[in-house]
């Protein structure tokens, strides 16, 4: 089986970032039984251990937000800018009801990554435009100003790290190395855990950095991909966990295909 790459890390990698940013600081769940069809599926199986940096307790990153929410009808989004640096890029002009026209933003802003400064990631619930750091970066921003200008619809901005969210970066999460041709590798950072059941490794899930219950979604950063002996995604000496053990990852890669 190929590795199978989530919708969310695969938008996140086309517009914001690479595939070592979506991963690192992350952790890897070794399942039995069969793979889900798609990384984007919910777990199954049991989990047998849960893989980080040294066995440590992973801690997970929260992304720093701020937010605009629109009121009033009619008119359009100007601009929004985040530390004073525009992350918008064009008007956007309202279209059919509120919640619509946020989503057309937080599109917008997800489209539009400008050259200088941090950047962004946004997502909208009915009338609330929500600009988050990008993974990896969960501090960006700190305190910085949103400032959102409006014709005609009315507005109210939250500043990054106020109320609607202080970022914190993770702890114990998984290092990735460089890249050689396409195939990113462990970094010299242990990875290992503690099985915490006995059975027989199917597959496993490597989880991004933020919080991630491994329930169906398609916004969550996961690759998933076979365990086998010598043979795989994730080859290992033994596929038998024993409950109590640690476990350690000696080697692992990750590959993009060249076609």
């Amino acid at each position: 089986m190929a590795l199978s790459w989530s919708k969310g890390i695969r938008d996140f990698v086309a517009v914001h970032g690479s595939y070592k940013r979506a991963l690192e600081g992350g952790r890897l769940e070794i399942r039995t039984g069969s793979a889900p069809a798609t990384a984007d599926a919910a777990a199954t199986g049991t989990l047998l251990c849960t893989v980080s940096k040294a066995s440590g307790t992973k801690g997970d990153e929260i992304q720093g937000k701020g937010c605009v929410t629109l009121s009033g009808s009619g008119g359009s989004v100007d601009g929004i800018t985040v530390g004073g640096i525009e992350i918008l890029g064009k008007v956007i002009a309202w279209d059919t009801d509120l919640a619509t026209t946020a989503a057309l933003v937080a599109q917008q802003i997800n489209a539009y990554q400008p050259k200088d400064g941090p950047k962004y990631m946004a997502t909208s619930l009915a009338a609330v435009i929500k600009i988050e750091a990008l993974f990896g970066r969960g501090t960006n921003g700190t305190g910085a100003a949103v400032v959102s200008s409006v014709t005609t619809m009315t507005k109210a901005d939250v500043n990054m790290h106020g109320t609607a969210g202080v970022g914190t970066y993770g702890t114990n999460g998984l290092e990735f190395g460089g890249s050689t041709s396409g195939i990113i590798g462990k970094g010299t950072a242990a990875w290992s855990g503690v099985n915490v059941a006995t059975g027989v490794a199917g597959y496993f899930r490597i989880l991004g950095p933020i919080a991630d219950g491994g329930t169906a979604g398609t916004r969550e950063m996961r690759v998933q991909g076979v365990c086998g002996i010598s043979s795989g995604d994730y080859p290992m000496t033994t596929t038998t966990l024993t409950s109590g053990q640690t476990h350690t990852v000696d080697a692992f890669t990750l590959t993009l295909p060249a076609a």
